[in-house]
């Protein structure tokens, strides 16, 4: 995110599913693939998280189109 907003001069956006901070969250029984695509990293998720709030800004997304001349005000 830091790189394109340095470089590219962009706004960056990104995605969190909620369960993706739930590092207690009840362990299902699935494929060993799915279970570490659900469950590798949860525990570090949250700082990460932090980190992203303190380094970066952060906006609505309809005041970032806005902003950007992609949509006209109400």
């Amino acid at each position: 995110m830091g790189r394109i907003n340095r470089v590219e001069e962009r706004p960056a956006v990104f995605y969190l599913h909620p369960w993706e901070i739930d590092a207690t969250q009840p362990r299902l029984k699935a494929a060993w693939k799915s279970r570490f695509r659900q469950y590798t990293g949860l525990r570090k998720t949250q700082r990460l998280l932090e980190r992203l709030l303190a380094d970066f800004r952060f906006s609505r997304l309809d005041q970032i189109f806005l902003d950007a001349g992609f949509m006209s005000g109400r």
